[in-house]
């Protein structure tokens, strides 16, 4: 599943992954400040804020989601 994700600064990454109801926009004012220092990657998990929304929601589809956008963004 293609996630959606915002990025700021340069440097080691850094994923930030919202609780459970929220989204990559609870996190843009930290991430900000992270980015002095990181590579900030907020990404909104399927059925969450601006990603896709499927009727499948497992922890391993979680799980898979995230290795596919880190394969994508080449973090290792």
């Amino acid at each position: 599943m293609k996630l959606f994700f915002r990025k700021y600064g340069e440097g080691p990454p850094l994923i930030i992954i919202h609780g459970l109801y929220g989204s990559s926009d609870n996190w843009v004012g930290i991430g900000r400040k992270l980015a002095k220092n990181f590579e900030v990657f907020l990404i909104d998990q399927r059925n969450h804020g601006r990603s896709p929304h499927s009727d499948d929601h497992t922890y391993q589809l979680l799980r898979e989601d995230l290795r596919e956008f880190m394969d994508k963004q080449s973090i290792q």
